[in-house]
């Protein structure tokens, strides 16, 4: 965490020096011609389309991945309700904050099977997955743990909020990867 603060704060003085010249920026040569006409895109007669469970699911396993990579859980969290979805994210923010970092692999969706309908318009879906080898460092001073990868079976618990798909309970049926 120290390390990205230092980063950001080297960027911040850095934008902050580029904008103390009194000179007017020197255009590119491949910068388009200033236009005053403003720009809009055309209307669409359609309103936009649901998202479905499975894009949802899809959309959080990505998002998973990016979120393990980069240690920025906030799009996430985002995805889902607070709970049993947020465990992971709570685990990358200590992963990271500790100095430590995650080398994930991405996951290959194998299929998305909805397990059962619950009531208040709850779904269940079952998502088997394989992952290749991926590796994690706890914390600045750990060792590195190395994980072969394989199939995992997860379980999610979606409901509909205004038209999106929202986690609310996310799981690992078997855990993804043993110990190398």
């Amino acid at each position: 965490m120290v390390r990205r603060g230092t980063a950001a704060a080297i960027c911040a003085a850095a934008l902050v020096l580029a904008g103390c010249s009194d000179d007017p920026p020197e255009p590119k040569p491949h910068d388009p011609p200033s236009s005053s006409e403003p720009t809009t895109a055309p209307p669409t007669s359609e309103p936009p389309k649901a998202q479905t469970p499975e894009e949802a699911i899809r959309e959080w396993l990505a998002t998973s991945y990016e979120a393990q990579k980069s240690g920025d859980t906030t799009e996430l969290r985002a995805l889902a309700r607070p709970g049993s979805c947020h465990k992971l994210a709570d685990r990358i923010d200590q992963i990271y904050a500790a100095g430590g970092w995650v080398k994930p692999a991405k996951e290959r969706i194998l299929s998305i099977k909805l397990r059962e309908k619950r009531p208040e318009g709850r779904q269940i879906y079952r998502v088997p997955t394989t992952t290749g080898p991926w590796s994690v460092k706890a914390s600045d001073g750990a060792a590195i743990s190395k994980r072969t990868g394989g199939e995992a079976t997860y379980q999610f618990e979606l409901r509909a909020f205004g038209g999106q798909w929202t986690m609310t309970s996310c799981g690992s049926v078997v855990n993804p990867g043993a110990t190398a």
